[in-house]
């Protein structure tokens, strides 16, 4: 179905989305210190047949995650991304078309299978397999939008990503960043234009001491050391320990909502991004917009999987007036 060049979207998300399986694993699984400092190892005797407690087959990939948040946020959403031809890309499309997601801008790329991702769950905590097969990322024109979210995209991605950042140099978009696996094994030296064409950018402290190469652990300062880079917020999530932000003018902390209990992490970086998203094609400023991402991870973390906890706009007021005392801080 063509899509209508008249039409205004709030948002398009621009990278891969999946096929993930999510298979809930038992006791029977045990869980040990690894031969490295702070790492658990998850393992399984060769040649056993262990039963799981639980699996669920779900879309996956921030692009996906973060149009199906938007959506639900009552907003205007396009999802434009790569997926093979095959019968997990035809479902992705219908998934996200039954989630009032405008599939039209899609590309199935012929004779490639789509991104697929084996999600294990034990207390909390994810281990992810996944198969990312390579992709040929081409610049196309965009419908009308207030927002392109830019993320994860397999090797190839460089012409598509300089191209989304000349669009939004040219004030065509306001464009927001959250780099994927490739991204960051790449570092910043192939993607830094795009950095510092973007309105915001969102990393998680792990990800902004790597693309940094500092040991640096002062959340302060490694958000204004990464806006010396040229964009024009950064946001750094941090856990049970909230989100930081900085405009070159304003430094802000927000609290996690400490007494929710987490059942899954894995949507926790997309939801807390589409919360945030979501506000500001609300047109309310950044430094609002965290409470909103705040809110939207707080219930996504309460479930198994990156969507089935995410937030309409009446439920996140209601969570906003029950953690009314979360606020962002603002520090010198």
């Amino acid at each position: 179905m063509a899509i209508s060049r008249k039409k205004i979207f709030d948002v398009i998300t621009l990278g891969d989305a999946t096929r993930d399986m999510y298979v809930e694993l038992g006791n029977e699984f045990v869980i040990r210190n690894g031969k490295k400092k702070n790492v658990k190892e998850l393992c399984v005797p060769f040649g056993a047949k262990l039963p799981v407690v639980n699996q669920t087959a779900r879309i996956g990939g921030n692009a996906a995650n973060v149009a199906m948040g938007c959506s639900k946020m009552g907003l205007s959403v396009a999802f434009a991304g790569a997926l093979g031809d095959d019968e997990f890309g035809s479902s992705i499309r219908e998934e996200l078309s039954n989630n009032k997601i405008d599939v039209s801008l899609v590309t199935a790329q012929a004779k490639s299978k789509t991104n697929y991702s084996t999600i294990l769950l034990h207390n909390g905590e994810r281990t992810i397999l996944s198969y990312h097969p390579p992709r040929k990322y081409v610049p196309k024109a965009l419908p009308k939008t207030k927002w392109v979210y830019l993320t994860s995209m397999s090797a190839g991605y460089k012409r598509l990503w300089d191209s989304t950042a000349q669009k939004a140099k040219k004030g065509e978009f306001q464009l927001a960043v959250n780099p994927g696996s490739c991204q960051m094994s790449d570092g910043l030296t192939k993607w830094k234009k795009v950095v510092q064409a973007s309105d915001i950018v969102f990393l998680n402290k792990t990800e902004v001491q790597k693309l940094l190469e500092t040991d640096i652990t002062s959340e302060k300062t490694l958000v204004r050391r990464f806006h010396e880079l040229g964009c024009n917020v950064i946001i750094m999530t941090v856990g049970k320990k909230g989100a930081w932000g900085y405009d070159g003018d304003d430094l802000v902390h927000v609290k996690s909502l400490a007494n929710n209990s987490s059942a899954d992490s894995t949507g926790a970086g997309d939801s807390f991004a589409s919360g945030m998203l979501s506000a500001l094609a609300y047109n309310k400023d950044w430094k609002h917009a965290l409470k909103w991402g705040i809110m939207n991870s707080g219930s996504v973390i309460s479930k198994v999987g990156p969507q089935n906890g995410l937030l309409s706009k009446a439920e996140l007021k209601k969570w906003l007036r029950k953690y009314h005392t979360i606020q962002p801080q603002t520090f010198l």
